[in-house]
């Protein structure tokens, strides 16, 4: 009796414990197959995520550029008239309201700024800058105006987000004919703000299609100043959009 149990029992270990290492080893190899699936896919999701962030912020920041054109020639026309009549006015004293005016600017949406050598604005069309010392603000303007006044030429900036308001502005820079000032004029876009408010809306949307994101930080103009936020840390390396960064103005 005791032999026939012996054997009953061999038996079974014999056939269970070659079941149970198979049923191991295929298990294993399901969850390793399973594993690295799901790693593939969510690579593969998150480089969607990236492509797909990266091609946005190219076409905004072609769409941008493709405006500003449209405002260079007039920026550069309006600083040349203002030229002329610093030439025969004094540069604290002259009305530049009224100027503004007779230029066709839009009183709204488009300013004067005239800076002197030492980096104050003697004289604006938006009173609350009136004074406003750049040296004081920040050092790094030191050699960008510098260079304005060395240069002599006109320069235009890119799109970048005015850090009182958050608002799109372009600025462009003019020196005075007798070198003693620069005309900085600074225009507000509304098709700028909506194309930046349609990116904004785009990234925003790519959360509820990928659920994948952790974290995703845009920066658009100003760094440091964070435009959106969506959760990836593994995201926030995007490609800076052209001049992002660069401009953060008073």
């Amino acid at each position: 009796m005791k032999t026939k149990r012996s054997i009953l029992r061999q038996l079974l270990v014999n056939i269970l414990v070659p079941v149970l290492l198979i049923f191991s080893i295929v298990f294993y190899l399901t969850y390793q197959y399973n594993l690295d699936k799901v790693e593939n896919d969510i690579a593969q999701q998150k480089k969607n995520i990236v492509e797909e962030t990266r091609n946005l912020i190219e076409y905004y920041d072609f769409s941008m550029r493709t405006h500003e054109q449209s405002l260079i020639q007039r920026m550069h026309d309006a600083s040349r008239e203002i030229q002329f009549v610093l030439k025969n006015q004094n540069a604290k004293s002259v009305d530049l309201v009224n100027l503004q005016l007779s230029l066709g600017m839009d009183p709204e949406r488009e300013d004067i700024y005239l800076i002197d050598r030492n980096l104050r604005i003697i004289n604006t069309t938006f009173k609350p800058d009136l004074g406003l010392d750049f040296k004081k603000l920040n050092q790094t303007f030191i050699p960008f105006f510098n260079k304005i006044f060395e240069t002599k030429t006109f320069k235009e900036d890119r799109f970048g987000l005015e850090i009182k308001t958050g608002k799109i502005k372009k600025y462009s820079y003019q020196t005075s004919f007798d070198g003693r000032h620069i005309i900085e004029l600074g225009f507000y876009s509304k098709s700028a703000d909506e194309f930046k408010q349609l990116l904004l809306s785009k990234i925003r949307s790519l959360n509820k299609r990928f659920e994948a994101i952790d974290r995703v930080e845009l920066y658009l103009g100003v760094k440091e100043i964070v435009e959106i936020s969506i959760k990836d840390p593994k995201l926030q390396s995007l490609p800076p959009m052209s001049g992002s960064g660069k401009k953060y103005h008073y």
